[in-house]
């Protein structure tokens, strides 16, 4: 599902999870000072998770993308390298 999502969705989801775990992480530091139990822990290896699973399409997508600029080069020759350094 998500490789079917624009680059700017997954960039923004990326953000709103981020904003998700520094939250998560506030209640757990809160918790641990008023010596309370973290409620739902599991919540946090979601979201770890969710983020985890948007890095890799996204570097999927980097990956494919840098082969076909790779690709689409024009091949050097030496005389091309003659020129230039001349």
């Amino acid at each position: 599902m998500l490789r079917n999502k624009s680059t700017d969705d997954l960039h923004k989801l990326w953000y709103v999870l981020l904003k998700e775990r520094n939250a998560l992480l506030t209640e757990q530091a809160e918790c641990h000072t008023k010596n309370m139990v973290f409620p739902n822990p599991f919540r946090k290896s979601k979201v770890r998770k969710s983020m985890a699973r948007i890095k890799l399409v996204l570097h999927e997508r980097s990956n494919i993308y840098q082969h076909n600029l790779a690709a689409s080069a024009p091949p050097s020759t030496e005389d091309d390298e003659d020129e230039v350094k001349a």
